[in-house]
C-alpha cells in the first residue's frame, strides 16, 4: 500500500524469503502494541497459566487462550490515540499504514521520518 518492497529492509537482512521491510516496520510497534498487550493480558488475568499447554517442553496457548489473546489483540489494534505527526485520532491499525507511508516518503523523497511515539 505504501509502495515499499516487503522483502527489502534496512534493519533486517533479507534471508530465506523473510519479509525484511515488514520486520523493520514491526520493530517500531513492538513496544507500543505487542509488549503492551502481553503485559496487559497478564496483569488483567485475561490469560492465565491454565491457558497454556505443555508438549515436550514447549508451551503453547490452548484454543481458549488463543481466542482470549486474539480478542485482546483486536481491542488493542482498534485503540485510538492522537497521531503526533498528523494531529488526528487514529487506531494502531491505521497508524501502521501511516508510518509505512511516512517511511516510504523518507526513503524515496528524503522527507524526515519520525517514529511513532503516542502520549
Amino acid at each position: 500500500m505504501a509502495g515499499l518492497d516487503p522483502y527489502v529492509g534496512y534493519l533486517h537482512e533479507a534471508t530465506r524469503g523473510q519479509p525484511a521491510m515488514v520486520l523493520d516496520l514491526m520493530e517500531e510497534f513492538r513496544p507500543l502494541v505487542a509488549d503492551n498487550l502481553i503485559l496487559s493480558v497478564i496483569s488483567h488475568k485475561e490469560i492465565k497459566p491454565n491457558d497454556f499447554t505443555d508438549h515436550l517442553g514447549a508451551y503453547r496457548l490452548s484454543e481458549s487462550g488463543r481466542k482470549q489473546f486474539l480478542q485482546a489483540w483486536e481491542r488493542k489494534m482498534n485503540d485510538e490515540f492522537k497521531h503526533p505527526t498528523f494531529g488526528y485520532r487514529c487506531s494502531y491499525r491505521r497508524a501502521i499504514e501511516l508510518q509505512a507511508r511516512l517511511l516510504s516518503r523518507h526513503l524515496q523523497e528524503g522527507v524526515p521520518y519520525k517514529a511513532l511515539t503516542p502520549r
